[in-house]
């Protein structure tokens, strides 16, 4: 069911709505992701969005995408690149770089693009129940 180098992608559109959404979920009202000036005077060109959106995304591409239900994340590293706005579309690029079909574990290479530029990327490690 899953080949070494298999890869997937998907684009999602961070609208000010999820990021509404997530500040209220997680109740993480930083100024840095709520208001403007406060991100400007630490050089952003506007508020950021939580960089924890993205396990939202790599929750999705487990759940959702992968062609077993039967998985569950086991470890995820992400290493922030770059900054990511509102509106702003990321894109998620995984691959599945090791298998170890007796063991049931998957190890996915993950980046993610805004645009042509990389905002994070990292390592996904999920097990096959």
């Amino acid at each position: 069911m899953f080949k070494l180098n298999q890869s997937w992608e998907k684009t999602w559109k961070v609208s000010s709505k999820l990021c509404y959404e997530f500040s209220n979920l997680s109740d993480d009202h930083n100024p840095m992701h709520t208001n403007k000036g406060f991100a400007k005077r630490y050089g952003f060109k506007d508020t950021i969005v939580h960089g924890n959106i993205l396990q939202l995304f790599l929750s999705y591409f487990v759940g959702e995408m992968l062609p077993k239900k039967n998985v569950v994340i086991i470890s995820q590293k992400i290493k922030y690149l770059k900054p990511i706005y509102v509106n702003q579309h990321i894109t998620l690029k995984s691959k599945l770089e090791n298998l170890n079909e007796t063991m049931g574990l998957l190890e996915f290479k993950i980046v993610f693009n805004a645009g042509c530029i990389r905002i994070a990327e990292g390592k996904l490690d999920v097990k096959v129940l």
